[in-house]
């Protein structure tokens, strides 16, 4: 088997999978046409010690160490998730400061830091596969970069979500040497569905739904539609796929040992299984429905649920955020974390915060 140099590994120090502990998280690779590559965040603390990385200068890669290091992601992805609906349920009113931990949420927020750290790390390892990919010639490896580069695509779209414009980062660098400037939300918007549209037939025919596929990945697709403003294009993917999928498409899974480092409000939200839906047949229905301008009472269907995937981005999209949140204008959007505004000179503070 080939040997691969690498500059860079990802580890998660604050976890080990328990398919792949000891094993490699991720593998170095760049894409066409980059633009620069991000730092996530790191800040240790006793509560939720946030990722670290460490650097090897080799490793073999195998499809099993591919499949262990794409693990990896989807647990950076859940754990990002688990941050992200727990802000936006305090700033929906939907949880209140004692399950939030804070009365407020300002830049120096843990919770709002591992969001941010969690998202970056899905970045950086999926960038730092991407040219190990391309090489490969052992196995199949295009449904294995069609499902890293949804992936990225997804944590890009939620980081626009909460924070706005914000560093794109797509090649793999060393991540405490470059500093990166934010970009337009627009750029990166149209970056996640460029990337990801360029891959969506590639997926693995399989419907594994802890696992990004065809169909959760045309519902992604038609997300960044919706959030970059062209509504038929949202609406004709969706057509094509609403009535044909299942009540869940896609859902991160979590483990015993993940309820110890997510938010306590966000645990009392997982089923019983632990599983968190994004995607389902009642989900894209909603999407559809805005898609066709059919809005009559879909902000309060959204509203009146329980906090789930996608309120927030909806009545945003809607108009009603700032008045079911009943906040300023400045907190539709999340303060950038402090930590991060110290270790990149280039940032700026969002407005207001």
């Amino acid at each position: 088997m080939r040997k691969l140099p690498i500059s860079i590994m990802m580890v998660l120090t604050m976890m080990s999978l328990s398919s792949c502990a000891g094993f490699i998280d991720a593998i170095v690779g760049s894409e066409d046409n980059p633009v620069e590559v991000s730092k996530p965040t790191t800040q240790t603390t006793e509560e939720e010690p946030a990722p670290t990385t460490q650097y090897e200068s080799s490793i073999i890669l195998s499809e099993n160490d591919l499949k262990q290091a794409i693990a990896a992601i989807y647990k950076s992805a859940a754990l990002f998730e688990a941050n992200q609906i727990t802000l936006e349920a305090f700033r929906l009113k939907k949880i209140d400061s004692n399950a939030f931990g804070s009365t407020t949420i300002n830049s120096e927020n843990l919770i709002l830091e591992n969001a941010w750290t969690y998202a970056y790390s899905v970045v950086a390892r999926v960038n730092m596969l991407i040219n190990a990919l391309a090489d490969i010639q052992e196995f199949q490896a295009d449904p294995y970069l069609a499902e890293i580069i949804a992936l990225r695509s997804f944590a890009y779209y939620q980081l626009t979500l909460l924070w706005g414009d914000v560093p794109l980062i797509t090649e793999e660098s060393d991540i405490y040497e470059i500093s990166h400037p934010r970009t337009a939300t627009n750029e990166v918007l149209a970056f996640a569905y460029n990337k990801l549209n360029g891959v969506k037939d590639k997926f693995s025919t399989t419907n594994d739904a802890s696992h990004f596929n065809a169909q959760s990945a045309q519902s992604l697709l038609a997300e960044l539609s919706l959030a970059l403003g062209k509504k038929d294009d949202a609406k004709t993917i969706l057509s094509g796929i609403k009535d044909q999928v299942g009540e869940s498409i896609f859902h991160y899974n979590y483990s015993t040992d993940d309820l110890t480092v997510i938010p306590t409000a966000f645990v009392s939200m997982l089923s019983s299984s632990s599983d968190y839906s994004i995607y389902g047949k009642n989900y894209l229905g909603l999407l559809y429905k805005e898609a066709s301008d059919d809005t009559v009472g879909l902000v309060d269907t959204w509203y009146s649920s329980s906090p789930i995937y996608g309120m927030w981005a909806a009545l945003k999209r809607l108009g009603a955020a700032k008045e079911k949140a009943d906040c300023e204008d400045y907190q539709l959007l999340m303060p950038i974390p402090l930590n991060e505004i110290f270790m990149n000179p280039m940032i700026t503070q969002n407005q207001g915060y």
